[in-house]
């Protein structure tokens, strides 16, 4: 180590460069050191945490602008899915009022049919006695 504390941005920033410069400005001195060059650390430090911030809170309006648009995305899809649920449920019972009057027109055409071939069973039975 060269004696500093290398106060450069960290790997993960997207500023970041790989070289290190003696002359940086950000570098605090481990010794003693004049005052004047800690004042200007300092409030090179002071902006530097003032950029950090706004852009902090930037990030933060816009991610929560994203996310209030996705929330109302979401609720205009819930609404939508609702609608077309209640649709679906309505015309369900429809359909289910249609077939249960189509099962009773059924079960009264075989009762009809029932009748009718036991009219035709008893006719042709009639119809033997007689003839014998």
């Amino acid at each position: 180590m060269n004696g500093r504390l290398d106060l450069s941005p960290t790997d993960s920033h997207p500023n970041h460069t790989s070289s290190k410069h003696k002359s940086d400005p950000l570098s605090i001195p481990t010794c003693k050191s004049d005052p004047t060059t800690t004042a200007s650390l300092l409030l090179l430090t002071t902006e530097r945490l003032a950029q950090e911030t706004a852009c902090a809170n930037a990030a933060e309006r816009q991610t929560q602008e994203v996310l209030g648009h996705l929330r109302e995305a979401v609720e205009e899809r819930r609404r939508k899915v609702k609608a077309k649920v209640r649709g679906a449920k309505e015309e369900l019972g429809l359909y289910k009022i249609q077939l249960d009057e189509a099962q009773k027109e059924i079960l009264r055409a075989q009762s009809i049919v029932d009748r009718v071939q036991q009219e035709l069973y008893d006719a042709e039975d009639r119809a033997r006695r007689d003839c014998d």
